[in-house]
């Protein structure tokens, strides 16, 4: 399959359509060039874009955990760990992703080794008998959360925490080069309907197959047309945003705090209505908003700000667990916007044309451009983020009797010096801000 893909990649439009022809005279057809078919049974696959830089990452630098990504989930109620279990084995054997390590070849390239589906015992600890239950299961999972993986291993690692009879958590620590946000909401969704006895559709696809997919998808005319936008966006020196740090309390310090943010339900609509009138998204409104307020307390002009998108436009790949999130880079210079409305004018042409080439992983945009960094920088191209999720489905918040509820583990790897991570809600815009203590003091960040 993977050759039969390599070598429609290379066909011309006319020879394409040849062939498709000749085809079509004996009653055959080629799988569409946006289609992604299953890969041969037992066949590697190479790592896509995103898991290529990630897998360097971790090669040299071992002990990185800024990329482990850690979730934890308070149960409260009668809890039946059998069935948990069960439910989690069947998650981790339908997601071909959960069980992948990342080996190299004879001639040193990664690829994916999926291992066979198997029973997965799900390690528990008795937390029941501390003193301060709360602080011992926080300090258990920051201290999972900061283990590094070593990558040949599938990285993952589940864990119940008995606080109580009728409290537990679960946690789920995996790494990035697996798994990303999105995923983690898959993973909870389909463990809450496992647990309450419902089936779940087969999946027809693997991360694998996608990204198969992706590597032969972007090159030739399609891979020029993205990095030529991209370098055009992006040339000349990238600005370094100069944000007040001078109370900084730990010079280097890498880990990341979190702090809430709200606006309320009230404002959210009229921030909404405010959009709607200058015909641009909610998205662009914010982020212009945003680099208004990078440009006060910096005074710069130029303004460069990454932004998460999820990546997931073909149906197959909704429900899948891997890393599929890319990251846009979104450059503004603001330089002589006479008001805001003009500058939501340039913000607003910078999403659109971002949008539209948001096919090239940032991390092939990263290889090209090969940017001089500071050391200070946590992230390449940019230092801030800005980040606004869909309004999302009901919470989740019960599986048969059992409340669900986030527990959060603190003290993780702060990959960006500033992000700000919201979520359009029914009861407002909400969400966190997240920075590291290495550049801001938490008073600032206030």
């Amino acid at each position: 399959m993977k050759d039969l893909q390599e070598q429609l990649a290379r066909l011309t439009p006319d020879q394409r359509a040849l062939l498709e022809q000749r085809l079509r005279e004996k009653g055959l057809t080629l799988p569409s060039r946006n289609e992604i078919v299953p890969r041969s049974p037992g066949q590697p696959s190479r790592l896509s874009f995103a898991q290529q830089r990630l897998w360097f990452i971790q090669r040299f630098d071992s002990g990185n955990t800024a990329y482990n990504i850690a979730a934890a989930i308070r149960l409260t109620g009668a809890l039946d760990a059998e069935k948990l279990t069960l439910s989690l084995n069947e998650i981790i054997n339908r997601h071909e992703s959960l069980r992948t390590g990342f080996l190299q070849d004879e001639a040193g390239d990664p690829y994916q080794a999926v291992r066979p589906p198997g029973y997965f015992e799900v390690p528990q600890r008795d937390l029941s008998g501390k003193q301060d239950v709360e602080a011992a299961a926080r300090n258990h999972l920051s201290t999972l959360a900061r283990h590094p993986f070593d990558l040949v291993d599938p990285p993952l690692r589940i864990q119940l925490l008995k606080l109580s009879e009728d409290q537990h958590i679960l946690s789920l620590i995996t790494h990035h080069i697996v798994c990303d946000r999105i995923s983690v909401s898959v993973f909870l969704k389909e463990l809450v309907s496992l647990y309450e006895g419902k089936s779940l559709n087969p999946m027809s696809i693997q991360y694998a197959d996608w990204a198969e997919w992706q590597r032969n998808q972007l090159q030739g005319e399609q891979l020029t047309k993205q990095l030529d936008y991209w370098k055009t966006r992006l040339a000349n020196p990238l600005p370094i945003l100069e944000l007040p740090t001078t109370d900084i309390p730990s010079p280097g310090d890498q880990i990341a705090r979190k702090t809430p943010l709200r606006i309320d339900r009230e404002l959210s609509q009229r921030i909404k209505r405010l959009a709607g009138e200058c015909h641009v998204s909610l998205f662009t409104f914010l982020l212009a908003t945003f680099k208004l307020f990078l440009h006060r307390y910096s005074g710069q002009h130029d303004l460069v700000v990454g932004s998460e998108v999820a990546n997931r436009e073909h149906p197959e790949t909704i429900r899948m667990i891997g890393l599929l999130v890319n990251t846009l880079v979104f450059r503004t210079d603001i330089d002589g916007a006479a008001n805001f409305e003009e500058m939501l004018k340039r913000v607003h042409n910078t999403v659109v044309g971002g949008l539209e080439h948001q096919d090239l992983p940032f991390e092939k945009l990263v290889e090209e451009l090969n940017p001089t960094r500071d050391t200070d920088q946590l992230s390449p191209l940019f230092q801030v983020k800005f980040d606004l999720q869909p309004i999302s489905a009901a919470p989740l918040t019960e599986m048969s009797g059992v409340r669900l509820e986030r527990f959060a583990i603190e003290d993780t790897q702060s990959k960006y010096a500033l992000r700000f991570n919201l979520q359009d809600t029914d009861d407002g815009i909400q969400g966190q801000v997240e920075y590291s203590r290495g550049f801001f003091a938490d008073t600032t960040i206030a």
